[in-house]
């Protein structure tokens, strides 16, 4: 992974595979939330028990209609799921946060913004996905080479698939089809990307560079009719674009991507893709992709007032607005996508050094996690204003987030 852990402590970076002059900043302000060692587990003693309450009664319930998979086999339907551990009462949307310091996720409740539950997982988590219409959530351990699988109607770990289960070394960034099919996996140390079968929760496929991964693949997403994955690959400095349907290589992405690709994410309609370039030579910036001819039209850079050292970034669903985490200024730049310009910053109540972003379908949210923080800022996006700011029961090193909707959506 190519980012080093907060303040310099633990590994000197996550993953192997970075450049010197590539690496972030380290602030070295809140030097007590960085990862020194794994620590216990936040979950408070109630919580455990009432979850393993909520575990035992939804098991039994669905074995009995043979719709739930006590092995982890296989992610069931979210319309045919019952409510589980889900927060009582609950009616807006569910946060997972990967905390890479903790070895755990943290569930957040969005109709309160406070953590609703905390799942164990296994060592090094950077990135979650939700598959949508199903009741599985997917998590990339970095540092013991594995996915862990959530049940999201009891946010207990089900499954956890390793190198035995053609998983590769590093797993990072990862994205699942918008019909909830298919996890797209992308293995940094071993420049492949496996392909997991969520009715089985199983890899039915790997990717290699003789496939067309690049090398040091970073980060997924498909596009919203599901027809192509696009994969950034940090140290051959392109993305990948693959075809879902027969998983064959479509083609390479190359021109205009820039020095350090890194998150990748699109317009609702499909018609464009933004990628973050993390080693520009202007502090970074933002490719802007026209989907139809897989071609960079256009960049944003920090002269047009991108921040510096932008990471993670996402699209809000009516597709207006695009807001991207700049972990070296501490900020969240907004970006319209009607003409792909600046219209704004946040700094005031966003962390140090964030690093992903997720939006809420309805609530108008934005949710950026910050590594050395350890927090996750709340935007409302009706007026680009942080409305809160969540540290209890956030571990240490927060990194990736996404929702899960009431709906089941991702």
């Amino acid at each position: 992974m190519p980012l080093p852990a907060a303040s310099g402590t633990g590994p000197q970076q996550i993953g192997s595979k970075m450049s010197a002059q590539a690496l972030p900043k380290s602030h070295g302000r809140r030097d007590q939330r960085a990862r020194r060692a794994p620590l216990g587990r936040l979950t408070a003693a109630l919580t455990v028990v009432a979850g393993l309450l909520v575990w035992s009664s939804a098991q039994s319930s669905a074995q009995a209609s043979g719709e739930f998979h006590p092995d982890g086999h296989g992610c069931s339907s979210s319309a045919d799921a019952g409510r589980g551990a889900q927060p009582p009462g609950r009616r807006g949307d569910l946060a997972y946060v990967a905390n890479y310091g903790s070895n755990t996720v943290s569930v957040v409740d969005t109709d309160t913004n406070t953590v609703a539950t905390t799942v164990p997982v296994d060592k090094g988590p950077v990135y979650v996905a939700v598959a949508p219409h199903r009741t599985c959530a997917f998590v990339t351990n970095f540092d013991a080479g594995s996915v862990s699988v959530i049940d999201t109607e009891t946010n207990t770990v089900v499954k956890t698939l390793t190198a035995d289960d053609n998983i590769g070394q590093q797993p990072y960034g990862m994205a699942v089809t918008p019909d909830g099919a298919q996890v797209y996996i992308a293995n940094q140390a071993s420049d492949s990307v496996s392909v997991i079968d969520t009715r089985t929760n199983t890899v039915v496929k790997v990717l290699t560079q003789s496939d067309g991964i690049g090398d040091a693949p970073s980060l997924v997403a498909v596009t919203p009719d599901g027809s192509h994955a696009y994969i950034t690959n940090q140290e051959s400095n392109d993305v990948t674009v693959i075809n879902t349907r027969d998983n064959t290589l479509a083609t390479v992405i190359t021109d205009g991507i820039g020095d350090f690709p890194y998150d990748v994410a699109f317009t609702p309609d499909g018609s464009r893709a933004y990628v973050t370039d993390a080693a520009g030579k202007q502090d970074g910036s933002v490719a802007v992709i026209d989907i139809a001819t897989n071609t960079v039209v256009s960049k944003i850079t920090h002269s047009d007032g991108l921040g510096e050292l932008p990471l993670g970034l996402a699209v809000t669903p009516d597709g207006s607005r695009l807001y991207v985490a700049n972990r070296n200024s501490d900020s969240v730049s907004v970006i319209d996508t009607h003409d792909d310009s600046v219209i704004g910053t946040i700094e005031d109540g966003i962390g140090d050094e964030p690093i992903a972003v997720a939006i809420t379908r309805k609530a108008h949210r934005a949710y950026v996690t910050s590594q050395v923080s350890g927090s996750v800022s709340v935007i409302d996006t009706h007026d680009d204003s942080v409305i809160g700011t969540i540290e209890d029961g956030i571990g240490n090193s927060p990194f990736g987030i996404a929702i899960r909707s009431r709906n089941g959506h991702s």
